[in-house]
């Protein structure tokens, strides 16, 4: 091939730009496919695939998110450990599906009944974290009422027999001498021993007057 061949084949400015631009769509493609998949990704590393809800490791990074927001203690934080009742009775007595059911069904409640600021997570098993940024104990305390009410009005029918939620509620606010999110989830785990202990189907909390 003459030199003559080789410059009539080469590309004009024109077609040069076009390519360019025609790169430039392609990567800009490729980049929201990626970016979408990464988003996808760490939803999925970050949600509880049974209940829906936040899972365990995205649910405390949330607590200690909101815990850093104000180290002073000056803006009120509150949780709520929230326990299915009898959920190795419904496993045992209608398969774990009907468990599962349980499960999901408390979940749906729960994230039905939270304000748009709260965050609600599945810990492990039939344990969930509720948290409550700017609410004091009175507040949770109000919030775990409306979600024992509104899970306990409900029954699960199964094959075999009915079920009627129920959940035991334990609440903690962030008081001085709690000095870390974790400190507050096991305070709440002391209410939550506390209504269990009185019967199931109630919240208590330690920090209550006369707990």
């Amino acid at each position: 091939m003459d030199s003559a061949s080789e410059i009539a084949t080469l590309p004009t400015d024109s077609e040069t730009a076009k390519r360019i631009r025609a790169l430039e769509d392609f990567v800009g493609e490729l980049t929201l496919l990626l970016d979408d998949a990464c988003r996808r990704l760490d939803r999925r590393d970050r949600i509880d695939a049974l209940s829906g809800l936040a899972n365990r490791r995205a649910v405390m990074e949330l607590l200690d998110e909101a815990w850093d927001e104000d180290r002073t203690g000056e803006t009120p934080l509150s949780v709520l450990l929230v326990d299915v009742d009898g959920l190795a009775h419904v496993n045992d007595a209608f398969g774990p599906p009907a468990g599962d059911r349980a499960l999901q069904h408390v979940a749906r409640v729960m994230a039905s009944t939270l304000r748009t600021d709260d965050v609600a997570g599945r810990l492990i098993g039939d344990e969930f974290l509720v948290i409550l940024p700017a609410t004091p104990l009175a507040g949770a305390l109000r919030t775990a009422e409306k979600i024992r009410a509104a899970v306990t009005e409900e029954f699960l029918a199964f094959d075999g027999g009915f079920w009627q939620a129920s959940v035991s509620i334990g609440a903690a606010e962030r008081l001085p001498g709690l000095d870390s999110p974790q400190a507050l989830v096991e305070a709440a785990s002391r209410g939550l021993t506390t209504a269990k202990t009185e019967g199931r189907g109630r919240w208590a909390s330690a920090q209550a007057p006369g707990a």
